[in-house]
């Protein structure tokens, strides 16, 4: 992966994470020729100010400014309540979340937007529903719509993992998925509940969570959560995906979850009966889903710091750079640890996969490396990524 200038021993990081001399290396320092690119997502930059500014970040923040500003403009203080409340939820989340993710904060920006995205596709989805069911208090209507928004807002998250998996997708950890997942969560019901704060609909909630809503005892904790359920329940999987069934079961269950607590809400909010207290006693009136997401929010962090602490060997180049007191130091060593944590995610993943797709993580791993070496300070360009014989 790169050269020890003191001593001219070249160091690697190998598929499994081993350092050089201990498995066979995975890219090389040394010529000027950049390696074939396994890690996509790359935008570019621009000049903003005299800084170089991600051009991902600056179509992030363009698309939530002009989105956010025609929503306030149709919904007026609901709008503005209903972002209040979101920013409550998604801002102290992420800080929380700063601990073990990987990804930035553009990224998530963006699935906001595609959460405002997948509303419209829902609302899509429900209105043939109901050009085949046009009465809107039949009893169906509360198991089809909430099945529907559910895997509306899961979609997102299984796409990136498959559109970016020979690339990004395995620098992916538990957190990142949690957070992407509330990030949707938050796009999707920030319109929704910016209406129903407009009509005057005011409701209890839990402390620190002003997002939720309590009615007669009814704990409806809302898309954002919901959301961050299924995609931290999906992150968990990934890093047990070499458990086979177990890494299934946790992948399904928290969508299984989530849609089963939105049928009870939908159910009992109008209905009675045996059907509606089964479903309320299954879902312990709201407040499993509560538990249930602090739960998977302790789980997905503590086992990303982990593996951060232990995935990737400790050499010098793997290092933190130091910090210089200035802002551009501050930033480069955030930087850094950002991308040390994929790296991280990367190679413990790795490890659990089929002996024949190791060369191709093998490249990937590669240049996650290489990246990250390339913020630290400039190295030689490395002419080709080689898996060779990689376990």
């Amino acid at each position: 992966m790169s050269t020890d200038e003191g001593s001219g021993k070249k160091l690697s990081v190998d598929a499994t994470g081993q350092a050089a001399g201990e498995a066979v290396p995975v890219v090389e320092t040394g010529s000027a020729q950049r390696p074939k690119r396994s890690v996509r997502g790359d935008w570019g930059t621009v000049t903003v100010s005299g800084r170089q500014v991600p051009i991902r970040a600056v179509v992030a923040v363009a698309g939530i400014v002009v989105w956010l500003g025609l929503m306030l403009l149709e919904t007026g203080g609901g709008g503005i309540a209903s972002l209040r409340v979101s920013l409550l939820f998604l801002v102290p989340l992420v800080a929380i979340g700063s601990l073990t993710r990987s990804v930035g904060l553009a990224l998530i920006g963006q699935f906001v937007l595609v959460g405002g995205l997948m509303l419209t596709v829902a609302w899509v989805v429900i209105s043939l529903f109901t050009a085949v069911v046009p009465d809107l208090y039949a009893p169906i209507r509360d198991f089809v719509v909430p099945p529907i928004e559910e895997a509306t807002k899961f979609a997102p998250l299984l796409l990136i993992l498959w559109f970016r998996r020979r690339g990004t997708a395995w620098s992916f950890g538990a957190t990142d998925l949690l957070l992407m997942g509330a990030a949707i969560g938050t796009g999707f019901g920030l319109v929704e509940l910016a209406y129903t704060t407009g009509q005057g609909a005011s409701l209890d909630s839990v402390p620190f969570l002003p997002i939720t809503e309590i009615y007669q005892g009814h704990l409806v904790v809302g898309h954002a959560l919901w959301a961050t359920i299924g995609g931290g329940m999906l992150g968990i999987a990934l890093l047990l995906q070499g458990r086979g069934r177990v890494a299934i079961a946790a992948a399904t269950a928290g969508v299984a979850w989530t849609t089963l607590d939105h049928i009870a809400g939908n159910y009992s909010a109008v209905r009675q009966g045996a059907l509606a207290d089964l479903l309320l006693l299954l879902t312990a009136n709201g407040w499993g889903s509560l538990v249930f997401f602090v739960a998977v929010v302790v789980v997905a962090i503590a086992m990303d710091l982990r593996i951060v602490q232990t995935a990737v060997p400790r050499i010098p180049e793997l290092a933190p750079p130091p910090l210089r007191g200035d802002l551009d130091s501050v930033a480069g060593a955030w930087g850094f640890r950002i991308g040390r944590r994929g790296l991280a995610y990367a190679v413990f993943r790795g490890r659990e996969i089929p002996e024949a797709e190791r060369p191709e993580r093998a490249r990937v791993i590669g240049d996650l490396a290489y990246r990250l070496l390339s913020r630290r300070r400039p190295i030689a360009l490395p002419e080709t990524v080689t898996p060779g014989n990689a376990p």
